[in-house]
Protein backbone atom coordinates (compact mmCIF):
# COMPACT_ATOMS: atom_id res chain seq x y z
CA UNK A 1 0.00 0.00 0.00
CA UNK A 2 2.89 2.35 0.78
CA UNK A 3 4.22 2.22 -2.77
CA UNK A 4 0.78 2.87 -4.25
CA UNK A 5 0.20 5.86 -1.98
CA UNK A 6 3.64 7.23 -2.83
CA UNK A 7 2.86 6.98 -6.56
CA UNK A 8 -0.40 8.83 -5.94
CA UNK A 9 1.30 11.62 -3.99
CA UNK A 10 3.98 12.09 -6.66
CA UNK A 11 1.44 12.36 -9.50
CA UNK A 12 -0.69 15.56 -9.19
CA UNK A 13 -3.42 14.29 -11.54
CA UNK A 14 -3.75 11.04 -9.62
CA UNK A 15 -3.46 12.84 -6.28
CA UNK A 16 -6.42 15.09 -7.16
CA UNK A 17 -8.51 12.03 -7.98
CA UNK A 18 -7.35 10.34 -4.78
CA UNK A 19 -8.42 13.24 -2.56
CA UNK A 20 -11.72 13.48 -4.40
CA UNK A 21 -12.23 9.72 -4.04
CA UNK A 22 -11.60 9.62 -0.30
CA UNK A 23 -13.79 12.72 0.11
CA UNK A 24 -16.50 10.84 -1.78
CA UNK A 25 -16.10 7.79 0.46
CA UNK A 26 -16.47 9.97 3.56
CA UNK A 27 -19.58 11.52 2.03
CA UNK A 28 -21.02 8.06 1.32
CA UNK A 29 -20.28 7.12 4.93
CA UNK A 30 -22.19 10.15 6.18
CA UNK A 31 -25.16 9.28 3.95
CA UNK A 32 -25.10 5.68 5.15
CA UNK A 33 -25.38 6.83 8.75
CA UNK A 34 -28.43 8.95 8.04
CA UNK A 35 -30.07 6.33 5.83
CA UNK A 36 -29.49 3.46 8.24
CA UNK A 37 -30.92 5.07 11.36
CA UNK A 38 -34.47 6.15 12.11
CA UNK A 39 -34.72 9.92 12.46
CA UNK A 40 -36.96 9.58 15.50
CA UNK A 41 -34.40 7.69 17.55
CA UNK A 42 -31.02 8.95 16.30
CA UNK A 43 -28.76 9.59 19.29
CA UNK A 44 -26.32 12.38 19.98
CA UNK A 45 -23.41 10.01 19.32
CA UNK A 46 -24.81 8.90 15.97
CA UNK A 47 -25.51 12.48 14.94
CA UNK A 48 -21.96 13.39 15.99
CA UNK A 49 -20.60 10.57 13.84
CA UNK A 50 -22.61 11.84 10.85
CA UNK A 51 -21.24 15.35 11.44
CA UNK A 52 -17.65 14.04 11.58
CA UNK A 53 -17.99 11.98 8.38
CA UNK A 54 -19.53 14.91 6.49
CA UNK A 55 -16.78 17.14 7.92
CA UNK A 56 -14.10 14.74 6.69
CA UNK A 57 -15.60 14.85 3.19
CA UNK A 58 -15.57 18.65 3.32
CA UNK A 59 -12.02 18.83 4.71
CA UNK A 60 -10.63 16.58 1.98
CA UNK A 61 -12.48 18.53 -0.72
CA UNK A 62 -11.17 21.84 0.67
CA UNK A 63 -7.60 20.50 0.77
CA UNK A 64 -7.91 19.51 -2.86
CA UNK A 65 -9.25 22.89 -3.92
CA UNK A 66 -6.60 24.72 -1.89
CA UNK A 67 -3.59 22.78 -3.18
CA UNK A 68 -4.41 21.68 -6.74
CA UNK A 69 -5.36 23.56 -9.87
CA UNK A 70 -8.69 22.54 -11.41
CA UNK A 71 -9.66 20.20 -8.59
CA UNK A 72 -12.86 18.27 -9.44
CA UNK A 73 -16.03 19.97 -8.23
CA UNK A 74 -18.13 16.81 -8.38
CA UNK A 75 -17.99 13.12 -7.53
CA UNK A 76 -18.79 12.01 -11.07
CA UNK A 77 -17.08 8.68 -11.90
CA UNK A 78 -14.46 10.28 -14.17
CA UNK A 79 -13.30 12.39 -11.20
CA UNK A 80 -12.68 9.37 -8.97
CA UNK A 81 -10.11 6.60 -8.84
CA UNK A 82 -12.01 3.49 -9.87
CA UNK A 83 -15.17 5.33 -10.87
CA UNK A 84 -18.07 3.87 -8.90
CA UNK A 85 -16.09 1.06 -7.24
CA UNK A 86 -15.98 2.87 -3.88
CA UNK A 87 -19.73 3.41 -3.85
CA UNK A 88 -20.27 -0.18 -4.97
CA UNK A 89 -18.04 -1.43 -2.15
CA UNK A 90 -20.11 0.39 0.48
CA UNK A 91 -23.35 -0.94 -1.04
CA UNK A 92 -22.03 -4.50 -1.23
CA UNK A 93 -20.69 -4.46 2.31
CA UNK A 94 -23.90 -2.97 3.69
CA UNK A 95 -26.02 -5.51 1.81
CA UNK A 96 -23.83 -8.44 2.91
CA UNK A 97 -24.00 -7.43 6.58
CA UNK A 98 -27.78 -6.92 6.31
CA UNK A 99 -28.18 -10.37 4.80
CA UNK A 100 -25.99 -11.97 7.48
CA UNK A 101 -27.95 -10.26 10.26
CA UNK A 102 -31.33 -10.80 8.62
CA UNK A 103 -32.27 -7.13 8.95
CA UNK A 104 -31.86 -4.08 6.76
CA UNK A 105 -32.01 -1.11 9.10
CA UNK A 106 -30.69 -1.73 12.59
CA UNK A 107 -28.32 -0.07 14.97
CA UNK A 108 -26.12 -3.17 15.01
CA UNK A 109 -25.88 -3.20 11.21
CA UNK A 110 -24.85 0.47 11.24
CA UNK A 111 -22.26 -0.14 13.98
CA UNK A 112 -20.76 -3.21 12.32
CA UNK A 113 -20.41 -1.66 8.87
CA UNK A 114 -19.03 1.54 10.41
CA UNK A 115 -16.45 -0.38 12.41
CA UNK A 116 -15.27 -2.31 9.33
CA UNK A 117 -14.92 0.87 7.28
CA UNK A 118 -13.23 2.88 10.06
CA UNK A 119 -10.61 0.21 10.76
CA UNK A 120 -9.61 0.10 7.10
CA UNK A 121 -9.74 3.87 6.65
CA UNK A 122 -7.48 4.55 9.63
CA UNK A 123 -4.81 2.20 8.29
CA UNK A 124 -4.84 3.90 4.91
CA UNK A 125 -5.11 7.44 6.31
CA UNK A 126 -2.22 6.87 8.72
CA UNK A 127 0.08 5.64 5.96
CA UNK A 128 -1.06 8.39 3.61
CA UNK A 129 -0.48 11.08 6.22
CA UNK A 130 2.98 9.72 7.10
CA UNK A 131 3.94 9.87 3.43
CA UNK A 132 2.57 13.41 3.09
CA UNK A 133 4.80 14.44 6.00
CA UNK A 134 7.85 12.56 4.67
CA UNK A 135 7.51 14.06 1.20
CA UNK A 136 7.09 17.53 2.71
CA UNK A 137 3.68 17.96 1.13
CA UNK A 138 2.15 21.42 1.63
CA UNK A 139 -0.73 19.78 3.52
CA UNK A 140 -1.50 16.82 5.76
CA UNK A 141 -4.57 15.16 7.26
CA UNK A 142 -3.63 15.32 10.94
CA UNK A 143 -6.97 16.98 11.75
CA UNK A 144 -8.94 14.17 10.16
CA UNK A 145 -6.93 11.49 11.94
CA UNK A 146 -7.39 13.17 15.34
CA UNK A 147 -11.15 12.85 15.02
Amino acid sequence: MRETLLKIIKNPTLHKKWLNTVSHLEYIGARKIIKSLDAEIISLEELQHFYEEAGHALLLKKLGHAHFDSFPRTYEPENLIGGTLGKDYFQDLDQYISEQLGTAKTLFNYLYVTWLIEVRAMKVYSQYNNLLLKTKSPFNINELIKE
